[in-house]
C-alpha cells in the first residue's frame, strides 16, 4: 500500500495505530468469547491467560510503545481495557462456576499478571508455559 492510499483511509498516524489496536482488542474478546462456548469446565480461563500472552509476546516492541504517541490515549486505554476486562471477567464467573477458580479472582489482576509472563516468555519461549502453571495455581482453588 503506498501513503497516498494509505492517507486516503487513515487521515494520521495515530487513526491508523488507534485502527490496528481496536482490530486486535476486537480479536481478543473474540477469542475469549468462542473459549467460553467451546470449552468446558472452567478451562477457558488458562487458556485465555495463554491467548493473552501469545498475544502479548507477539506485539512487543515499538508496534505497542508507538502507542504512547496516539493523542486522546487515556480515553482509548480504556475502550480498549473495557472489553478485555469484561470478557475476563466472564471466564473467571465460568471457572468458579466449575470449581476452577477461586472467588477472589479479579479480571485485572489476571490481565496484569499476563504481561510479565509474556515479556519473560518472550525472551526465554520455553519459560512461558511453566510460568503460566505455576500462576494458573494460585488461581484454582486446591
Amino acid at each position: 500500500m503506498d501513503n497516498a492510499t494509505l492517507y486516503r483511509h487513515f487521515p494520521a498516524r495515530d487513526a491508523l495505530l488507534v485502527a490496528v489496536y481496536t482490530a486486535e482488542v476486537e480479536a481478543l474478546t473474540d477469542a475469549a468469547r468462542e473459549l467460553l462456548e467451546t470449552t468446558q469446565n472452567g478451562h477457558g480461563l488458562k487458556a485465555w491467560l495463554r491467548v493473552i500472552i501469545d498475544h502479548s509476546t507477539a506485539r512487543r516492541g515499538p508496534a505497542p510503545a508507538s502507542l504512547y504517541t496516539v493523542g486522546e490515549r487515556k480515553n482509548l486505554v480504556c475502550r480498549w481495557h473495557d472489553p478485555l476486562v469484561a470478557t475476563t471477567t466472564e471466564l473467571i464467573t465460568d471457572g468458579r462456576e466449575h470449581g476452577a477458580a477461586h472467588g477472589d479472582v479479579r479480571p485485572a489482576e489476571l490481565l496484569m499478571m499476563a504481561y510479565p509472563i509474556a515479556a519473560v516468555a518472550e525472551s526465554t519461549p520455553d519459560v512461558g508455559e511453566p510460568l503460566l502453571d505455576i500462576a494458573f495455581d494460585r488461581i484454582t482453588p486446591c
